[in-house]
């Protein structure tokens, strides 16, 4: 991976797993680091180890289903951080049980999350990347989004 001193990565999930992992992966090739998570208490222990890195690092309480909670997340981490090079939209969620057993409220959390929220991220993320690409990247036009499928394994 090349170098990423003095970029910006905003990372959804990133209070454990996969998400805590990427946090550190691109905080160890120089990347400053906007840690986002429904989950405040592992979330403040994750960043706080990504300080050995020598990178800034934040995070930020942020329920990814909630379509209007993306704009500001943006906002705060241009604020915060001064731009933003990529996103990694690696929050999921999952509810495994029978369609008849599934709540539309459980429905509608696993869409939020899986694709709303994720859209809505891109969506304003990208606005601010595209104004930001005269200078370049190396990456994709203006910035860099990932956007993961989750898959699920029924038994």
């Amino acid at each position: 991976m090349p170098g990423l001193r003095g970029k910006v990565a905003f990372i959804t999930g990133a209070a454990s797993g996969l998400g805590a992992a990427l946090a550190a992966v691109l905080a160890g090739a120089g990347a400053d680091i906007v840690a986002a998570d429904i989950r405040p208490e592992p979330l403040q222990a994750g960043v706080a180890a990504l300080q050995r890195y020598d990178v800034r690092a934040t995070a930020l309480a942020l329920d990814v289903a909630d379509p209007s909670a993306a704009r500001p997340a943006i906002e705060r981490t241009l604020d915060t951080m001064g731009r933003l090079d990529i996103l990694v939209n690696n929050a999921g969620a999952d509810v495994t049980l029978p369609i008849d057993e599934l709540s539309e409220q459980d429905w509608l959390r696993v869409v939020g999350t899986n694709l709303n929220g994720p859209f809505m991220l891109a969506k304003h993320a990208a606005a601010h990347m595209r104004a930001a690409a005269a200078g370049g990247n190396g990456g994709g036009t203006g910035g860099d989004i990932v956007l993961p499928v989750h898959e699920t394994s029924w038994p």
